[in-house]
């Protein structure tokens, strides 16, 4: 068999084979999909303990305004003196004026209800609403940060998974050519400087393969403490198909921009019950001495009062105007940060089309580079096993062709990996893709 097709078998087959292996042995292989990765890390992030803290403000804010509709109960007590008190200027036999005390009690009992506001209250819990909406959406796009990481983590692994699946494929080529290399020398057909050559590439790619592994390693390390399950190299981190891609922004930052001006206009509508009547009811029971309604009943006793309200504020000297104007200026500055922001974003989708495009033809060049490099590998081989060239010569070629394999199935990933940026760039959630 030629060296090209046995570097071909043992790529194309390598990992089939690894993954029987370890069927064979009993092993059963975790594997994970990147959206499994990405939902799990925002479960765990601690970020996500939030959401319930942000449920829990909500509902505290909301009972705190619908209080404003519950009556209003007030207790006061009061002990007074005072240096004159109310007399009549005359004295009349005919009845007895009692005197005023100048020393006075008074125990009062007050209950205010609301009966129309003008609308503040439901702007209140208006107001209320967005805010809470707006802490979700900015929680949100902190948690949108994670996509990123485990982005690079999943295709970081990905790349040297397939970095390590050429490299023991070059290895396996080189212990053959090392095999045949001992057998050369012993026959005399070989000097054996060159099977040093080969035992010395050899060395160089075990010591690449080991440094793989250690930073392959260290990746899944990481990447198993952010979706807190752990990782090793049996691991099988599967590449997402693109089938569709969805360029229709819908960033969470949209969703905080659109907060932020509900926010406001909640706020207007609050202004703007200002101008609005508010009409309530009261009540007053006391107990006191002397009666607060009649001062010529000395003794302690009873009394009370009922009655409504109605209080208007059609004039507050344009006070709540600019108010309301500065609130539509901060509407526009929102307006034109969310412009600025899908400017932005969709600067960088053409962005990263370009650079979909500029791989996909790499990939069509890479596969021309690896079919030529093949041949002249396959060539050097040859003229390598029958003495006409070094194996200084032969190695040149082989590691050209693993540059060549390696750029090309790198380039694959880097593909689909582009292809998920765009989306994430986007913010298309993975159930639409």
């Amino acid at each position: 068999m030629k060296l090209t097709k046995r570097l071909n078998h043992i790529i194309k087959y390598s990992s089939v084979l690894a993954v029987s292996l370890l069927l064979m042995n009993g092993s059963h292989a975790q594997s994970l999909t990147i959206e499994d990765c990405q939902q799990k890390a925002e479960q765990l992030s601690p970020l996500k303990k939030q959401e319930q803290y942000i449920k829990s403000i909500d509902e505290l804010n909301q009972q705190i305004v619908r209080t404003n509709w519950l009556p209003g109960i007030n207790f006061q007590g009061r002990a007074t003196y005072q240096s004159d008190v109310f007399k009549l200027p005359i004295d009349n036999p005919m009845f007895e004026v009692p005197d005023i005390p100048k020393d006075q009690y008074q125990l009062t009992l007050n209950l205010n209800q609301t009966i129309y506001d003008g609308g503040a209250t439901r702007a209140a819990n208006i107001l209320e609403n967005t805010k809470t909406t707006s802490k979700s959406a900015q929680l949100e796009v902190s948690l949108y940060q994670v996509r990123k990481v485990i982005n690079d983590l999943y295709f970081g692994i990905l790349s040297l998974n397939k970095s390590l699946e050429i490299n023991q494929a070059v290895l396996k080529e080189l212990d053959n050519q090392i095999r045949r290399g001992e057998s050369a020398v012993k026959n005399g057909v070989l000097l054996a400087r060159e099977l040093k050559s080969l035992q010395k590439q050899k060395l160089s790619f075990l010591q690449q393969q080991n440094e793989l592994k250690l930073k392959r390693g260290a990746l899944l390390n990481i990447l198993g403490d952010w979706i807190g399950e752990p990782l090793n190299a049996n691991t099988v981190l599967t590449l997402p198909e693109i089938e569709k891609v969805n360029t229709s922004i819908s960033r969470p930052e949209l969703m905080v921009f659109s907060t932020q001006m509900q926010q406001l206009d909640a706020q207007q509508s609050i202004l703007s019950s200002r101008y609005k009547p508010k009409l309530a009811a009261f009540a007053t029971a006391g107990f006191g001495n002397p009666n607060q309604y009649n001062f010529f009943e000395t003794d302690w006793s009873t009394y009370y009062m009922i009655g409504g309200e109605l209080s208007w504020s059609p004039w507050d000297w344009n006070k709540t105007r600019k108010q309301q104007e500065i609130l539509s200026i901060n509407q526009q500055i929102i307006k034109t940060e969310r412009e600025n922001f899908e400017k932005n974003v969709n600067n960088q989708l053409i962005q990263q089309q370009s650079e979909i495009e500029l791989l996909q033809e790499s990939l069509s060049t890479d596969q021309e580079l690896v079919m030529l490099q093949k041949d002249i590998t396959e060539t050097a081989a040859s003229q390598f096993e029958k003495g006409v060239i070094s194996a200084t010569d032969y190695l040149t070629e082989l590691n050209e062709l693993t540059r060549t394999q390696l750029q090309y199935r790198l380039h694959q990933i880097q593909l689909v990996k582009s292809y998920l940026t765009k989306q994430n760039i986007a913010g298309t959630p993975f159930a639409d893709r």
